[in-house]
Order: structure tokens, then C-alpha cells, then sequence
């Protein structure tokens, strides 16, 4: 039996055209990184990771989900154009005004950055680096894990 409650469940939506890709074995090694990144950041609680490949796909999910405490959103969706994407983030957080959305993106130019941020989105980074601390280098994951806690309640 699992030790951990219900109260310490976390879910989250994450957004994004890769998310399941998955190596030789169909192990989905995306999913695997961004659980452990989760789950040390949320020590104690109980990950749990939706995946939508598309926008269609998420706003669906966040339909018959019976709670969200965060959507990770990629800006790179394929056969997503800039503002498609911009459109997406706002219609996400004017219909789910109180889940926090972090945006992710391999695109770190200044208008990218501006326009998610005014988009609604609590933050954005850019997956493909990673940020050293006190010796200690944070992925991408991580850096959202961490930025996402600040924007939830520390109970349920």
C-alpha cells in the first residue's frame, strides 16, 4: 500500500508534441527525467504526469481531469505557429485562471520570452539549458519544478 494520502498528490498537465517519445526499450525517458525533477522538488509527494501532445489533447485533459495543480506548456508544439501558441497559453489561463502554466521553449529569443510572459504564463525556460546553484546544476525540469512549487499552496 502506498504510505503516501491523497492530500499529497500533485498532478500536472504537461503539454508538448515529445513528451512520450520513447528510446529502444519504450521507455519514455522525458517523462522519467521530469517525474524525478518533480518529485525532488515535491518531496513527499505523489507525482502525477498527464501528457497532451497538442492543444486539442489538453484542453480535453484538463476536461475530465478531476484536479490540475499546474500545466507545463511547450511553445514548440509541432505545426504550431507563434501566435497559435500565444493564443493557446491565453485561452489556458483565462479558462484556468488558478492553475499556474510555465511555459518551455528552445526559443530563447527576447520576443518569445516577452510574449509568453504577457501571455499569462508565470515564467518560461529554455529546456535546452541548465542553470548551476551552490555547485549544484539544476536541468530545465527542475528550474520549472522549483518555479511551479512557488506559485501552488503548500497543502491541498
Amino acid at each position: 500500500m502506498n504510505s503516501r494520502t491523497t492530500e499529497t498528490k500533485r498532478r500536472f498537465l504537461w503539454v508538448d508534441d515529445h513528451a512520450e517519445d520513447t528510446n529502444e526499450n519504450g521507455l519514455s525517458l522525458y517523462i522519467k527525467h521530469f517525474k524525478e525533477d518533480f518529485e525532488e522538488v515535491f518531496r513527499g509527494a505523489e507525482i502525477e504526469i498527464i501528457t497532451a501532445k497538442n492543444e486539442n489533447e489538453a484542453i480535453d485533459k484538463l476536461k475530465i481531469s478531476a484536479r490540475t495543480d499546474g500545466i507545463i506548456l511547450d511553445l514548440n508544439l509541432a505545426g504550431t505557429e507563434r501566435d497559435d501558441y500565444l493564443n493557446l497559453l491565453k485561452t489556458l489561463c483565462i479558462d484556468h485562471p488558478n492553475i499556474p502554466i510555465i511555459a518551455l521553449t528552445n526559443m530563447s529569443f527576447p520576443d518569445v520570452m516577452k510574449g509568453a510572459l504577457s501571455s499569462g504564463a508565470k515564467a518560461i525556460f529554455d529546456r535546452s539549458r541548465s542553470k548551476e546553484e551552490d555547485g549544484e546544476i539544476f536541468s530545465a525540469y527542475k528550474l520549472v519544478a522549483r518555479e511551479m512549487k512557488k506559485h501552488l499552496p503548500e497543502k491541498i
